[in-house]
């Protein structure tokens, strides 16, 4: 029995090894694309904070000062909303969907590197009129993974350029 397991263990391992999966880890360097970056967007802004954080955490320097960037990356249009999705026979809402978007570009001093992209994503829940609270949280919670995934499809994208 024991050899079974490991057998089916080294099978599973060298599927997935000769697949190419490896684990996600930490973003790669951009020093491809620019020695320096400099964020241009709402400094409140959850994406832009982090998108900082994120090219930090690649390694990559963060300016203060636009004009000491070699790429600037720029966020705009940043929205996110509900709207009702279904509601029952009585009229009152059951579902709703909660989107995100935001729009960036990648540009180099005097030129933009990249045409303005927008990503938005969307995502439902189910709206328990005696639990708001929960509800209220659960919107909260994917909105919070929305951004997260923003951020990482934006670092996805400026790895690409």
């Amino acid at each position: 029995m024991k050899s079974i397991l490991t057998t089916v263990f080294l099978v599973a391992m060298l599927a997935g090894a000769g697949c190419g999966f490896h684990l996600r880890g930490q973003y790669d360097t951009l020093e491809a694309l620019a020695d320096t970056y400099y964020v241009e967007g709402d400094p409140r802004s959850q994406i832009v904070i982090g998108l900082k954080r994120s090219l930090r955490s690649s390694e990559t320097q963060i300016v203060a000062h636009k004009d000491e960037a070699t790429a600037i990356v720029r966020v705009f249009d940043e929205s996110t909303g509900r709207r009702v999705l279904s509601v029952d026979s009585g009229g009152d809402v059951t579902e709703y969907e909660v989107y995100y978007a935001v729009s960036f570009q990648l540009a180099y001093p005097g030129e933009d590197a990249m045409p303005a992209q927008t990503f938005r994503l969307t995502r439902d829940y189910v709206f328990d009129r005696e639990g708001v609270l929960g509800s209220g949280e659960e919107e909260q919670t994917l909105r919070s993974e929305m951004r997260r995934d923003l951020v990482r499809l934006i670092m996805q994208r400026l790895q690409s350029a």
